[in-house]
């Protein structure tokens, strides 16, 4: 059980509501605000920044004094029965989405079912707008009686994984080595360390920092010296920033070096000329050797320094094609890896060619890798973004 913030609220909100037919936005903001947005995608869900109280430390959950509204647009063109309507649409709406937050993350919300307050508003907000707000307390667990770093972690889903790891727990750093241990699957020998000794990513107690990109010499990575999967498909998981500094060469968000075929894959963002920021996949096994830039990709810069997101790349063999997710959107390439990775090394931050050839090094941070042995599900790749998202 993983304690909760306005943050993972609004996140857990916000999947509810893309997961609620019928349902097109979410947004959070006080009521008074109601007119900073033109152009509203309704029906809409806009819940207040909650307050919260916490009557029992022992008890460890925290009590948010919610506020919600769920509205549709009023038709002048449409009879009075059709406005009175509007309010058991929305009713219903609030009821599908509040299913799905009940839900979410295994129940660790709890709904106060007797705090349910219920108010029918008409000619709301400059769109002139009908609906219900909601008052309501939800429990969720409290950063003042839970520490997240003993707290078990688990992903939403977990088969064929291959190592989950994140930087709040398991990490050994000194001057010239970083050993980073996977919290599942259990029991795991997929270490990460360091790729060169005297090039060590700055750890600072949750994520790791890369500010070393030299071109053609030794740059910032951390590596699993040794992985093999059981087919031509996997998936990887990074919560990243990727910064927007200039750099020399193009990054490398990660890659397979070669293998005793010659084969590799990498997945680097391109520095440069009017592709700079895109994402671009190199690939090279039995079969061809591809190139795609991505110019629907832009990843420079892809979140903050204090607000990370997650991207996913999983190569699909079975369905011929590589899919790229961002916590903004999906996209496909023809290109994928054909062959099985056997032995191979996994590089994220860096590009290796040979033992004294590492370059096009990194610039951002990192704070959690999962890696599947299986192209995943979207529906399954859903999840996890979202599980990233509150981690």
């Amino acid at each position: 059980m993983n304690y909760k913030s306005i943050r993972n609220i609004f996140s857990d909100f916000s999947t509810a509501v893309s997961n609620t037919e019928g349902l097109n936005q979410l947004y959070m903001f006080d009521e008074s605000e109601i007119n900073k947005i033109r152009n509203y995608n309704y029906p809409v869900c806009i819940i207040e920044p909650p307050n919260s109280r916490v009557s029992d430390i022992n008890r460890a959950y925290e009590e948010y004094e919610m506020v919600c509204f769920i509205l549709k647009p009023e038709r002048k063109d449409k009879s009075d029965i059709y406005s009175i309507s509007l309010y058991d649409d929305c009713m219903s709406l609030f009821h599908n989405m509040m299913k799905k937050i009940l839900a979410v993350r295994d129940g660790e919300y709890i709904l106060n079912e007797d705090s349910i307050q219920i108010e029918r508003i008409s000619k709301f907000g400059a769109d002139l707008t009908r609906g219900v707000k909601l008052t309501f307390t939800l429990l969720a667990p409290s950063a003042l009686g839970f520490a997240s770093s003993s707290v078990p972690i688990s992903l939403p889903y977990e088969t064929n994984l291959k190592g989950f790891y994140l930087a709040s727990s398991g990490v050994s750093v000194n001057y010239n080595s970083i050993l980073w241990q996977p919290l599942k699957p259990l029991n795991s020998t997929l270490n990460i360390t360091h790729l060169e000794s005297d090039k060590i990513a700055s750890f600072e107690g949750e994520v790791f920092s890369f500010e070393n990109p030299i071109t053609f010499a030794s740059s910032e990575a951390l590596q699993v010296p040794s992985i093999s999967f059981s087919s031509a498909s996997f998936t990887i998981f990074a919560k990243v920033f990727i910064s927007s500094e200039p750099t020399t060469d193009h990054m490398t968000l990660f890659s397979f070096s070669k293998d005793a075929q010659e084969d590799y894959f990498r997945a680097r963002i391109t520095s440069g000329g009017g592709n700079d920021g895109n994402l671009t996949l190199l690939i090279d096994d039995d079969t061809s050797t591809t190139q795609d830039i991505l110019t629907s990709v832009d990843l420079k810069p892809y979140g903050d320094s204090s607000n990370l997101k997650t991207i996913a790349i999983v190569n699909d063999h079975i369905n011929q094609k590589t899919i790229i997710y961002t916590e903004d959107g999906t996209n496909e390439v023809a290109s994928f890896r054909d062959d099985t990775i056997s032995n191979s090394e996994f590089i994220f931050g860096a590009t290796k060619l040979n033992p004294g050839f590492i370059y096009q090094g990194f610039v951002g941070s990192l704070q959690g890798l999962a890696i599947y042995d299986e192209a995943v599900s979207a529906s399954n790749v859903s999840l996890i973004i979202n599980k990233f998202k509150t981690l």
